[in-house]
């Protein structure tokens, strides 16, 4: 039983190395790409937040404000389609400290500038 596998044992490894390995040609290419150019466009995301007691008056009163904003937007020159409202936010808040419940309110604009030469004078 030794002798046996003690030839099979040879017999494999000679068929082994009577194979013919031959590597393959391999090619391996790595590089990097920069590319610089000035901004055209600006995204300006504005953000309102008001709090209070009563939830129906601190909508109002976030919207009033978000109303204003919206009529400097349209005056600086910024088209319709280039701002949106990204989202609008009513929620109870517990106030720990005064253990009170409070509201709070808030709605986000989103502004698409493409005049450049116009942002200083919108973000003052």
């Amino acid at each position: 039983m030794k002798a046996f596998l003690f030839f099979t044992t040879l017999l494999t490894s000679m068929m082994s190395y009577s194979q013919d390995f031959r590597q393959t040609p391999l090619i391996n290419v790595s590089g990097e790409g920069k590319i610089k150019v000035s901004p055209d466009l600006a995204l300006i995301f504005v953000s309102l937040e008001s709090k209070g007691n009563n939830a129906v008056e601190v909508k109002k009163a976030n919207d009033t404000k978000i109303n204003s904003i919206l009529k400097f937007i349209k005056n600086s020159g910024v088209l319709k389609e280039d701002f949106k409202t990204e989202q609008v936010y009513l929620s109870p808040n517990y106030d720990y400290e005064k253990k009170k419940n409070n509201y709070i309110a808030s709605q986000t604009i989103c502004i698409t500038l493409k005049d450049l030469t116009r942002y200083e004078s919108l973000m003052e």
